[in-house]
């Protein structure tokens, strides 16, 4: 996940200030949960469509 975000900021520097305010070690966390959740789920649409209506709301 630190890789990841290095990549972000490096190529897409203009997104750094979005997590000025963020604690890096649970975002990537998260992050990492969510791939696990994906990954997992690919073939249960269901679960996938209840967590993303969680991003919308």
């Amino acid at each position: 996940m630190a890789h990841f975000y290095k990549t972000l900021f490096a190529d897409y520097p203009e997104v750094k200030p979005l997590f000025a305010n963020t604690h890096m070690g649970k975002q990537a966390k998260q992050l990492f949960k969510s791939l696990v959740l994906v990954v997992e789920n690919l073939r249960n649409p269901d679960v996938l469509s209840n967590a993303l209506q969680g991003l919308v709301t």
